[in-house]
């Protein structure tokens, strides 16, 4: 077996299970790593930004099957992190945390009958459109007199006996009270996989306008010139890349150097990140790249971010104190006044000139020696 994780939400983790995994724009690539702890943060990441809870997916990929699927340059992999650039079925999927009862309600405590109804049947209309793949506006409406009676009877069901309602029951349940979404259904009751007797009339899929730089982006990055390789992950970041921070990583280890210089650089333009990705280079030979590192932990490294600007601009290296000094902006220079102190002072006069744009009218003074 070939063990991999998918970091993602809670919410997703339901659609990937339900048609698998599916490649998004820009990059248009679904991300696999052999680290849990990489795919639990990503799957923090996504979920702090969408309000939602993090899952992790354990897979077994085939990457050799991959390769006899889809072109060479659709498979990205470098180090613990594999980049797929196209679909990628769910029976993939070893276990994960939305494994259980798809249909499963936990209901919420200390609530008024009425809006406890009204908590079920929304949650009932969401999950049984979900496992009949119908669109919300041509689905099971939350008003419809069937649904309101269903949720009645789950939360009778509750009160009787705690434990989760069978998926089948509820099924049965329910295709009496709203037949019309039934008719031309199958459901096997233990794997809840739905099978229509009847040809459900598919709309087109709208058509997406791809954007050119997509695909040079990703013949740049695999090109054997560092300067491409460059140029892909700046193509990458002018496209608002979401999983910019990965494909980053992916050139942490290049054998450029310039390519892993450019790649710390682009980071600082993401959202968020994983630290403890960075950290081993903050300790690297050269001293650009130990730099770059810094300036990027200077950011990502949540409650050690001040640790970091502190080392840096403590740093002996000039070009060191220098890319930690251009982090200085997100401080507030009030509460930070010690940090603001050591660029004011430092030998380096672009260091005095970035102090100067950065303090100004903001209640600094020369010290008179």
């Amino acid at each position: 077996m070939s063990i991999y994780y998918h970091g993602t939400t809670r919410k997703n983790a339901r659609q990937i299970i339900r048609t698998g995994f599916k490649p998004k724009a820009p990059s248009r690539a679904v991300w696999f790593t052999r680290s849990w702890r990489r795919a639990m943060n990503r799957a923090n990441r996504k979920a702090d930004k969408s309000k939602d809870e993090a899952v992790v997916l354990k897979c077994d990929l085939n990457v050799q099957q991959f390769h006899k699927q889809v072109s060479s340059h659709q498979i990205a992999a470098k180090g613990s992190i594999i980049a797929i650039r196209a679909p990628v079925p769910s029976a993939v999927i070893i276990s994960h945390l939305s494994a259980q009862n798809p249909l499963a309600l936990p209901l919420p405590s200390r609530t008024t009958p009425k809006h406890l109804v009204e908590w079920v049947s929304g949650q009932l209309t969401e999950r049984l459109n979900n496992l009949l793949r119908l669109k919300p506006y041509k689905g099971v409406q939350k008003r419809d007199p069937g649904i309101e009676r269903l949720a009645q009877w789950v939360i009778k069901h509750y009160d009787a006996n705690p434990a989760s309602v069978a998926p089948g029951a509820l099924l049965q349940i329910a295709s009496q009270w709203l037949p019309e979404y039934f008719d031309g259904v199958e459901i096997e009751p233990k794997t809840l996989r739905v099978h229509r007797t009847k040809p459900v009339k598919l709309e087109p899929e709208p058509v997406e306008e791809v954007d050119p730089r997509e695909e040079e982006a990703f013949d740049c990055l695999d090109a054997s010139t560092s300067k491409r390789r460059i140029r892909g992950l700046k193509l990458l970041e002018a496209l608002g890349d979401a999983d910019l921070f990965n494909w980053c990583t992916m050139y942490l280890e290049d054998e450029s150097r310039e390519v892993t210089i450019a790649a710390l650089r682009i980071i600082l333009s993401c959202d968020a990140g994983d630290s403890d990705v960075i950290k081993p280079l903050a300790n690297a030979a050269d001293k650009r790249i130990r730099a770059a590192a810094i300036a990027a932990l200077a950011k990502h490294s949540g409650p050690e971010v001040l640790y970091w600007i502190e080392r840096g601009l403590k740093d002996c290296e000039a070009c060191m104190r220098l890319e930690t000094a251009a982090m200085l902006p997100q401080l507030d220079a009030t509460e930070h006044r010690d940090l603001f102190e050591l660029v004011r002072y430092d030998p380096n006069p672009e260091m005095k000139r970035l102090a100067r744009k950065m303090t100004d009218g903001k209640g600094f003074h020369e010290i008179q020696w």
